[in-house]
């Protein structure tokens, strides 16, 4: 009884707030939605509790629902032709939606082998319900990872800053010169962080398109690699 007491007096508290109807939908949403692809991914996992502590790291966060099915709707989805790549993908919620579309691959890139193995007991539960089957997870620190040749779709969702993300951008930016293609730079970040700050002043980005996630909390962010000829640098 007790338990639902304080059910009933957090949700109470929340529909008094400013939004709160929203933000009950979002939860229930989100509840109804780990239910369906038998995922549990809804849960903050800091670093300390990793041993993964570093200045430049963010925590491992989900995406929100909405805020995935907003971003993903304005990206075109050529079938299995686009590999999609999750930076810090954690317990693999956006794994599992992305394999929603008919991408060629689904990858995450998560350097905790512990919250890997959460990614893919969740992938393996989800797995009768998504259209692309071919997801890997891969144990590797973001700045040693290799690209596939094909159009890529990057996704980050505030996985880190600083040097770390200077690396990612060169090794991403080495590889469209190596190989010219499509290379789309998608991001979920907090409305003011590092991460903004730094990808903005990138000159062979060209900014596509910005919106509002998350009620104003978050802002979403679409990149394209320049190809030659439109300002992109040797």
């Amino acid at each position: 009884m007790r338990k639902y007491i304080q059910i009933a007096s957090r949700t109470t508290s929340l529909l008094m707030k400013p939004g709160g109807f929203n933000q009950i939908a979002r939860r229930l949403r989100t509840m109804a939605l780990e239910r369906y692809y038998g995922i549990e991914t809804n849960k903050v996992v800091y670093l300390s509790e990793l041993a993964l502590d570093h200045a430049e790291r963010r925590e491992y966060a989900p995406v929100d629902f909405n805020d995935f099915d907003t971003l993903l709707a304005r990206l075109t989805v050529t079938k299995e032709q686009n590999i999609f790549i999750d930076f810090g993908s954690g317990m693999g919620r956006a794994l599992v939606l992305a394999a929603r579309a008919p991408f060629k691959k689904v990858i995450g890139i998560e350097l905790s082998d512990d919250l890997n193995d959460i990614a893919r007991k969740n992938i393996s539960r989800a797995m009768p319900r998504l259209r692309c089957r071919n997801i890997e997870v891969v144990s590797i620190d973001a700045t040693e990872a290799e690209f596939p040749n094909d159009p890529t779709v990057m996704f980050f969702n505030n996985p880190f800053s600083g040097e770390i993300l200077d690396r990612v951008l060169q090794n991403i930016r080495r590889s469209h010169s190596l190989n010219p293609r499509s290379i789309t730079i998608v991001c979920n970040l907090p409305a003011k962080s590092a991460f903004y700050e730094q990808i903005s002043k990138v000159e062979w980005l060209d900014h596509k398109e910005s919106m509002t996630l998350s009620q104003g909390a978050r802002i979403g962010l679409i990149y394209e690699v320049k190809q030659r000829g439109r300002g992109l640098a040797a």
